[in-house]
């Protein structure tokens, strides 16, 4: 494995500007750039997931200890909160069969601990006797870290059956060592547990809307109800990933001079582009993506088959394991009413003035040789048909004239 592929394994351990300089290495190779973004994504799911499935994780040591023959060692409340959580435990396990192995490696750590401390132990027990000391032992055996059991193998490990025997001989000072041996396994579960960087979660109330300023530059508006996350950038590095739970968000991505794509994932979709305006409609069964402007990638997160690049004014729903729908092209202006926007993507004449018609019951009238020019434009559902109008002329080149009868559109000097 080189330099780069392993920092990019494990580039949340790096250093602020280490981060900074990989990023700036994978502009000149977009292919691992995108093995980058698929990666980090795998490593965000996976997280997730195993958080998912067993929330508390302390459970698996306890659960370890006692499938090695160590029950005695748990509290009664301990034995209690396992046998509540067996079956989740187990589930967790066949789920995610990697569990086993660090199932394995709190046990084998626990038979460490057993030959040093039982090391520590006879010996300490060996020259009380020598010395004449009569009394009970000190519960604080003098352990030698260097003595290594003559019954250990060339791996520096017992065999499972000569680990057992020593215990089984030795349970009081196992009882004393309980507390530290589970304490000692936990802090390795919450090491080997895969992890998540801090993320910054926005939750917005049902009927309430919000705009997110992202450290890259762009932009969601989020239509509650919704909740939005993603990684802090208190490091000044921002990974450019965010997911949306549920709800509706219409996003605004700044494009950036590096090959880093800016990646919307949700319960069933992932959506990746580069620079571009799209809405995204999130629900824990079916995604729906509307293109604006720019292009964009849509691809099912349940399924590794099947992927489709929409155009403007295209649209594709993504349903629980399956693929993406072929691509269809909508009223843009409509399929994004919820974003409490009008959006204008090369859109005639004509039909922003029924748009308009319809939304404030007006009368909006253009003359026929404007009625096929194409406008884009983005404008507030607040602002008034004479501010929208105004700026629809003025890219037109045409005069808006206003009347008892309503609103005209006519050529610059002419009349309708």
């Amino acid at each position: 494995m080189n330099d780069l592929h392993e920092a990019l394994l494990f580039f949340e351990d790096l250093p602020p500007r280490q981060r900074e300089e990989i990023l700036e290495r994978l502009e000149s190779d977009p292919d691992v750039a995108e093995a980058f973004v698929q990666w980090r994504a795998i490593e965000r799911r996976v997280a997730q997931d195993l958080q998912k499935d067993l929330p508390e994780r302390h459970l698996l040591v306890l659960f370890a200890l006692e499938d090695d023959g160590d029950r005695s060692l748990l509290s009664t409340q301990e034995q209690m909160a396992l046998d509540e959580a067996r079956g989740d435990i187990e589930r967790a396990i066949k789920r995610h069969p990697s569990l086993n192995d660090v199932i394995e490696d709190i046990q084998s750590a626990r038979a460490d601990f057993d030959d040093v401390w039982a090391q520590g132990w006879t010996r300490q027990a060996s020259e009380t006797q020598q010395s004449g000391v009569d009394g009970p032992l000190d519960t604080e055996p003098n352990i030698d870290l260097d003595v290594v059991p003559g019954d250990l193998d060339r791996s520096g490990r017992q065999d499972r059956g000569a680990r057992r025997s020593a215990g089984d001989s030795s349970r009081t000072w196992r009882r004393i060592a309980a507390t530290a041996l589970v304490a000692a396994a936990a802090a390795m579960v919450v090491f080997l547990w895969p992890t998540e960087p801090d993320r910054t979660v926005i939750d917005v109330a049902e009927g309430q809307m919000e705009q997110v300023d992202l450290a890259d530059g762009s932009t969601v508006r989020l239509v509650g109800a919704a909740r939005l996350s993603f990684a802090d950038a208190t490091s000044g590095t921002f990974d450019r990933q965010v997911t949306l739970d549920y709800g509706r968000a219409l996003f605004e991505v700044a494009e950036k001079p590096r090959p880093q794509p800016f990646v919307v994932t949700t319960p069933t979709a992932r959506t990746t582009v580069l620079g571009t305006r799209f809405g995204v409609e999130s629900a824990s069964d079916a995604t729906d993506v509307t293109l604006a402007t720019g292009s964009v990638k849509v691809q099912s997160s349940d399924i590794g088959d099947g992927e489709v690049t929409l155009a403007p004014g295209q649209k594709s729903r993504v349903e629980r394991d399956a693929a993406p729908s072929e691509p269809e092209d909508v009223d843009l202006a409509a399929a994004l009413d919820w974003t409490g926007l009008f959006i204008f993507s090369e859109t005639p004449v004509e039909q922003i003035a029924g748009r308009l018609e319809a939304a404030h019951d007006i009368t909006v009238t253009v003359a026929p040789a404007l009625q096929g020019e194409p406008v884009t434009g983005t404008f507030e559902k607040t602002q008034s048909p004479e501010q929208i109008l105004n700026v629809v002329a003025a890219a037109l080149g045409a005069d808006l004239e206003q009347d008892e009868a309503g609103f005209r559109l006519v050529p610059e000097g002419n009349t309708p």
